[in-house]
């Protein structure tokens, strides 16, 4: 059951709605369509081959000059929360390799989405250098922050980690985003 507004905002169809009577007061829930479920259930499929133990920060869409900031604070929030994990997702592929020499930096172990190598116990950072799964990944993870935000980018689409229910991180630049980070801030996410 997703948010209906959240759904159209993201032009997900919505399957049906579902009508409910509870205490006198209708309410009326969103479901959305096939496609979307899919997206969940194979970032449920990529939870379970990092580890339900662990908890799940990705780091979505950023730009140069905030990957060693992100990895700066994966490392002091790791050594608080050992099992946490990154997925590191930047807005433009074709940086992986510099983003990997940052990450090669930490000493921790990173795996390449595309090399489709296994995450394991020792992986700490997966690496995606693919297009076209962000909503998917996101379904992996339990918190999200939003890229283009610690520099003035302007962020980039908050409506996909809020979709899924996400608490959603960003930096002081929204101005793209001006008038949804108001609407999410004010429904609490």
């Amino acid at each position: 059951v997703y948010s209906e507004n959240l759904l159209k905002m993201f032009a997900i169809p919505i399957k049906e709605k579902i009508y409910n009577i509870k205490d006198g007061v209708p309410h009326v829930y969103a479901v959305a369509g096939k496609a979307f479920h899919q997206l969940i259930q194979q970032g449920k499929k990529l939870r379970a081959h990092i580890g339900e133990h662990r908890r799940v920060l990705i780091a979505a869409s950023t730009h140069a000059g905030e990957d060693h900031i992100i990895l700066n604070a994966f490392q002091k929030i790791r050594a608080e929360i050992p099992t946490l994990f990154l997925i590191l997702a930047p807005r433009h592929p074709d940086r992986v390799q510099k983003i990997l020499e940052l990450c090669k930096k930490t000493r921790f172990s990173v795996v390449i989405r595309s090399e489709q190598a296994p995450v394991t116990q020792d992986t700490a950072i997966l690496l995606v250098d693919t297009i076209g799964e962000l909503q998917m990944i996101y379904a992996a993870a339990d918190i999200a922050f939003v890229g283009g935000s610690l520099i003035p980018v302007g962020g980039h689409n908050l409506i996909e980690p809020a979709s899924l229910g996400l608490p959603i991180l960003t930096g002081p630049y929204l101005h793209n985003f001006t008038e949804i980070g108001k609407l999410l801030q004010s429904a609490g996410a």
